[in-house]
């Protein structure tokens, strides 16, 4: 996921502004999530499914975190140790 860039777009044709990613770029990362046209060619994302890979992205990054927690609290507890003695 930290491969992918939300990007500001507007559609071939219309003036109005859209937020979301370039499918070519996710055509390669995760090929679940685009859409072809009747030629084989990328057309668009399936945006609902980006929502799985998010939150599974975002359980990682919480797993991380928690870890990094617990580590940063025992090395504080070590200095606080020797600070002590």
């Amino acid at each position: 996921m930290l491969q992918l860039q939300g990007v500001s777009y507007s559609k071939i044709g219309e003036d109005k502004q859209e937020i979301g990613f370039i499918a070519d770029d996710i055509k390669d990362l995760i090929p679940e999530l685009i859409y072809l046209d009747e030629n084989g060619e990328v057309e668009g994302i399936h945006y609902q499914r980006t929502v799985a890979v998010l939150a599974e992205s975002v359980k990682e990054l919480n797993d991380k975190v928690k870890a990094q927690e617990l580590f940063i609290k025992d090395l504080v507890s070590r200095i606080e140790k020797l600070e002590n003695k």
